[in-house]
């Protein structure tokens, strides 16, 4: 299984939160970042436990963080492949209340 690559970012976010005093302008845009960040992290830690939880009646590989390029870089959270069928998986982590539109379908 590929580990989990460090979030370099959200380290970077929390420090600069720790170091920015109370009443800096971009004290809140940043406490903002940094608590998405780690929102996304905490989405992308379930889905590692699910993993870790179950088993399944096959052999199968779980890849972390996978960064490909095309016409553009992207990276993809998980990948779970098998000799069967592959699945990709984007965590969101999202709060408060959700929404779903049914025209166009689309989640609010």
């Amino acid at each position: 299984m590929k580990a989990r690559t460090q979030d370099y970012g959200f380290n970077g976010l929390s420090l600069l939160n720790r170091r920015l005093p109370d009443k800096h302008g971009m004290k809140e845009i940043i406490s903002n970042k940094m608590h998405s960040a780690g929102a996304r992290i905490r989405g992308e830690e379930k889905v590692d436990e699910m993993f870790q939880k179950y088993s399944f009646p096959f052999e199968y590989i779980v890849l972390h963080d996978v960064d490909l390029e095309s016409y553009g870089k992207f990276q993809i959270d998980t990948v779970f492949l098998t000799k069967y069928f592959i699945v990709i998986l984007e965590s969101k982590s999202i709060g408060g209340k959700l929404r779903f539109k049914q025209h166009p379908l689309q989640l609010e």
